[in-house]
């Protein structure tokens, strides 16, 4: 479970902030099993992949409107926070606000670009229905 200071590998880092929100910092699209598998210990129902295509045993759920911004203002259950260039080397910085899941979802995380490779890949984040398959719930 990550809380206090966090999972911090070279690839990506997981905290849990004292209001429940989660932070996921990414460096590198490297070791998706371990993202999930420390995701899914913090209660939140996750499917990663760094492959480029998305678990397709995942059913991505429409909204009306988005289910993250990248403005921070949006009070759902994702909020992106690209960092990029100003951060040295550029990373983006996920929210996941688990109290703010409806019932029944999950999150699934994707990446395009070259799998392992600094600030070459590009994030890409939805809301999914949660089952066995695709959120191991």
């Amino acid at each position: 479970m990550a809380s206090g200071p966090g999972t911090r590998l070279a690839a990506w880092t997981v905290t849990r902030q004292a209001d429940g929100n989660i932070h996921i910092t990414f460096r590198q699209a490297t070791d998706p099993a371990g993202l999930q598998s420390t995701l899914r210990a913090d209660g939140v129902p996750a499917s990663v992949t760094f492959t480029g295509r998305p678990n397709p045993a995942c059913r991505t759920i429409s909204f009306a409107a988005p289910p993250f911004s990248d403005k921070g203002a949006f009070r759902g259950p994702l909020t992106k926070v690209v960092a990029g260039l100003a951060a040295k080397p550029a990373q983006d910085v996920l929210v996941l606000r688990p109290s703010a899941l409806p019932s029944g979802d999950g999150v699934q995380i994707s990446t395009s670009g070259t799998p392992g490779a600094a600030g070459n890949f590009r994030l890409f984040v939805d809301l999914v229905q949660a089952s066995p398959q695709c959120t191991g719930s």
